[in-house]
């Protein structure tokens, strides 16, 4: 699939930065590639989302709305 990065704004594409990944328009993108992405944020979700008491962070929503694209967008 491409033109991937088009569909992501300004702050979720730094997002996805910080957990190493960059992506790109010229790119055709498996599905088995959008899944490992989508892998990296479900994981990011976890280990950033949630304080140390399992309140959500504010970036929770953030990285949930994330999440909901690749589903919406995607269908992963």
């Amino acid at each position: 699939m491409k033109n991937i990065k088009s569909v992501f704004n300004f702050e979720q594409l730094q997002m996805l930065a910080s957990i190493g990944v960059e992506l790109s328009d010229d790119i055709d993108y498996s599905d088995d590639e959008l899944m490992c992405v989508h892998d990296k944020i479900t994981d990011a979700l976890m280990l950033r989302g949630f304080d140390q008491s399992g309140q959500p962070t504010p970036r929770a929503d953030a990285w949930e709305a994330l999440i909901d694209l690749f589903y919406d967008r995607f269908e992963i």
